[in-house]
């Protein structure tokens, strides 16, 4: 059975406040010295790295899945489907 991207659950995404900005994103790893996490500002999310003193995490976030996959088309959507069968086919 075919799924829609669109129609995949939204990530747990929290608002990050860092470098004076506060962003949508997706944590990765929190330690005790540095937080890894997804900035969902812009699409495709860029992977950024803090040290832990440097980045703010707060509950919630505006940020919602069914609007950043309505940028794209079906077509693209199907694309991205395709490209990941293949790389999870592929992995060992």
């Amino acid at each position: 059975m075919e799924r829609s991207l669109k129609g995949l659950a939204s990530l747990h995404i929290v608002s990050a406040s860092a470098d004076g900005a506060t962003f949508p994103a997706l944590v990765l790893s929190k330690g005790a010295k540095q937080v890894k996490l997804y900035d969902f500002t812009t699409p495709p999310p860029v992977l950024r790295t803090f040290g832990a003193g440097e980045v703010k995490l707060g509950e919630g976030s505006s940020w919602n899945h069914a609007k950043a996959m309505g940028a794209y088309g079906d077509g693209e959507l199907e694309s991205v489907i395709a490209y990941l069968k293949v790389v999870v086919g592929a992995q060992p």
